[in-house]
């Protein structure tokens, strides 16, 4: 019980003020272990003798241990702010408080209670491999990057290890950006993937390496595009956004194979190739055109969405309508 409320102090005492340093970081809570707390077992008997109430002790104790704002003080261009401080610094302290008084004697806290140091009652217990252990709970900010924090956390940690207890250790137990690290790196492959089936479902159908070339090189070139807006526009690289970019990578060619077989049927016609480009694609721009923006008129209200709904689908809903816009400039152009 003494090592794991030695453990419990440590960390809100050490640790928890160092994890909240950290940037990004908004609250940091400790669970587990003891917490100290000091406990005044009140004697009901010696109460009723004195005609005194635990509501008087209440009060009294309340009085005896403040630390309030007392105001502040101007000096010149200086400004002092004042403090009341009057609390408890030992149980010693807290026992010899004096409560009432009884024909001019003083009534002592310790003469109808016993004060000692004990600790809350607990209402989890924290167990690691079996073994009772303080866990510390780091929240991150509404708008802080969760893998940034983590990596902040964990160097940390390094440095705290040192200061550590003796037979002390830690040890991470869950690492939310790990996950999230996960996820983006699948999605990162499902669009790399999709871009490349995609190219070689075009080569299946054209049978011809150069218009395929010609028609993939719309892929990566808007998806720079997208990240060029993106920044822009203030969007992060997340589950979300990633989410979009391998939706809008399938739609991304559809374009392109469009202007690119008006082209060539114009060539068939025996036209130049900058007529036939010229012709071809003037041909069939409000076509793609429409059909670009009825895409874009079902992704982009999302952004309009308010609530969590809002804040998930915003993202994704902005990073597939910079795709096909992107994709209609290339395609046109």
């Amino acid at each position: 019980v003494e090592r794991l409320k030695a453990l419990r102090r440590f960390a809100e005492d050490r640790l928890k003020p160092e994890l909240e340093a950290v940037e990004g970081s908004a609250a940091v809570k400790v669970s587990g272990g003891y917490e100290d707390e000091v406990q005044v077992l009140v004697d009901q008997q010696k109460l009723a003798q004195l005609g005194l109430s635990i509501d008087m002790v209440t009060r009294r104790i309340r009085a005896e241990n403040v630390n309030l704002s007392g105001g502040r003080l101007e000096q010149g261009m200086q400004r002092f702010l004042v403090r009341t401080l009057n609390e408890f610094e030992t149980i010693e302290q807290m026992a010899n408080a004096i409560i009432a008084t009884r024909d001019g004697q003083p009534i002592y806290l310790r003469d109808v209670a016993t004060v000692t140091r004990g600790y809350k009652d607990r209402e989890a217990i924290t167990r690691v491999d079996g073994r009772e252990a303080i866990e510390l709970a780091v929240y991150k900010e509404g708008d802080a990057n969760t893998v940034q924090l983590a990596e902040g956390v964990t160097e940390r940690l390094g440095e705290l290890e040192k200061s550590l207890p003796d037979r002390t250790t830690i040890r991470t137990v869950y690492d939310q950006s790990k996950f999230i690290s996960a996820a983006i790196g699948e999605v990162k492959s499902a669009a790399l993937l999709g871009g490349l089936l995609a190219i070689l479902v075009l080569y299946a159908f054209l049978r011809d390496a150069r218009a395929t070339m010609i028609t993939g090189i719309a892929i990566p070139v808007s998806v720079l595009g997208t990240f060029v807006l993106m920044y822009a526009f203030d969007l992060t690289l997340n589950i979300m956004s990633l989410g979009g970019i391998a939706l809008a990578v399938g739609m991304l060619v559809d374009n392109a194979v469009v202007v690119l077989e008006s082209i060539v049927r114009k060539r068939e016609h025996g036209l130049s190739r900058p007529e036939s480009a010229r012709l071809g694609t003037k041909e069939v721009a409000t076509a793609v055109m429409a059909s670009t923006l009825t895409s874009i008129a079902v992704f982009f209200p999302m952004v309009f969405i308010t609530g969590v709904a809002g804040q998930l689908f915003k993202d994704q809903s902005l990073t597939v309508t910079f795709a096909l816009l992107f994709s209609l400039v290339v395609a046109v152009l």
